[in-house]
């Protein structure tokens, strides 16, 4: 007798454990604990390893949607903008900063709002909401502590510093607070926007914040000057990744206005600006952009993931719907990029698969 598709995913997940238990036994490393604050390991960019946790995230939901009751998932998935909003009070308010600045590290919810500057009552249920989720740690009833999740949130700056420095150099907190706020108020208005399809606006980010603005001219404003901040220490904690004098492409990026912004975070990467040859001439003539490097000649994008388990492709269909939420843009998948290729004169040449993105080469036919 064949084994079910829940036997199949089960020993999906049983050999992945086996094969991370056995990579950190192997140099003697515990694996890390959920209940304990976040420590970079030396294999937390294992190529391998990161391979087969996705697998195992995969595998894992799978199994969560199989056993489930369609209902209790629905009752799950539709009022996630809870979840999204707990996190961003806990940011705004600095509720990470104030328990691991606690002498026992744990805290009760009295103490916790007090110094927050919050009601209590709200505080110990936006945290035991988000406890519930694995997002912090309940210790006993109201009281709290951070954990593997919630311990990455905490800033780089102490409580004090926090009220003028902010997100400074804390680019995990930086990432959940700007999804927190403009792209969860913006993707509110994602089915007004496609139920009309209007012409007036370009975006549901528009409809939200902002009817005549451009994102990145909105950002300009100075009544948004925290939110720019914000925006750039989560984008500078994307870049660090890379070491000084790596290449980031935008791809049909005009006269190059974005990357202008991002020279002012990463002023060690280098910058190639795509586009067609009487699109980039006008960018030669915009002389207040930094030096850039401009090209019509190969492109590399990174496709999006369609079709797979949220391990897999969770991160990629995320940022398909966040770009169509504040740009009315597209992450393509391959066969799209092909199909792109193909009728405005690229062939693809390869294929880059990266942890944790993927990157493919095009270059003219």
């Amino acid at each position: 007798m064949s084994a079910t598709p829940l036997t199949e995913l089960g020993n999906i997940v049983i050999s992945s454990i086996q094969t991370l238990e056995a990579a950190y036994t192997k140099p003697g490393i515990p694996y890390p604990s959920l209940d304990e604050p976040y420590k970079p390991g030396p294999l937390d960019d294992d190529f391998a390893l990161g391979q087969t946790t996705r697998v195992l995230i995969a595998a894992a939901y799978q199994i969560i949607a199989t056993i489930r009751g369609p209902m209790e998932s629905i009752q799950d998935y539709a009022p996630a903008m809870y979840l999204s909003s707990s996190l961003g009070v806990a940011v705004e308010t600095n509720i990470p900063d104030i328990v691991k600045d606690s002498g026992l590290q744990i805290l009760n919810t009295r103490d916790i709002s007090a110094k927050a500057g919050i009601d209590e009552s709200k505080t110990a249920r936006i945290l035991r909401y988000v406890a519930s989720r694995h997002a912090f740690r309940g210790v006993f009833p109201n009281v709290f502590a951070n954990n593997r999740i919630s311990s990455v949130l905490v800033k780089a700056h102490s409580l004090e510093d926090i009220k003028t420095k902010q997100y400074e150099g804390s680019p995990a907190a930086a990432y959940a607070g700007h999804l927190t706020d403009e792209s969860l108020k913006s993707a509110a208005y994602i089915s007004k926007f496609i139920e009309e399809n209007p012409t007036d606006v370009a975006a549901p980010f528009n409809m939200a914040l902002d009817p005549t603005a451009d994102m990145w001219t909105w950002y300009e404003k100075p009544v948004n000057n925290l939110r720019l901040i914000r925006l750039s220490s989560a984008m500078k904690g994307s870049g660090d990744r890379f070491p000084p004098d790596s290449f980031t492409k935008d791809v049909g990026g005009s006269v190059g206005s974005v990357p202008h912004l991002l020279v002012k975070a990463f002023p060690d990467l280098k910058y190639v600006v795509q586009d067609l040859p009487k699109v980039i001439g006008q960018a030669d003539e915009r002389t207040h952009l930094p030096p850039l490097l401009r090209s019509h000649h190969a492109v590399c994008v990174s496709p999006s993931a369609g079709g797979v388990g949220l391990g897999v492709g969770g991160f990629h269909t995320m940022f398909d719907m966040q770009m169509m939420t504040m740009f009315n843009g597209q992450e393509r998948t391959l066969p799209e990029f092909i199909e792109l290729g193909r009728k405005t004169g690229w062939q693809l040449q390869s294929v880059h698969v990266y942890d944790p993105l993927s990157g493919i080469m095009f270059v003219p036919v």
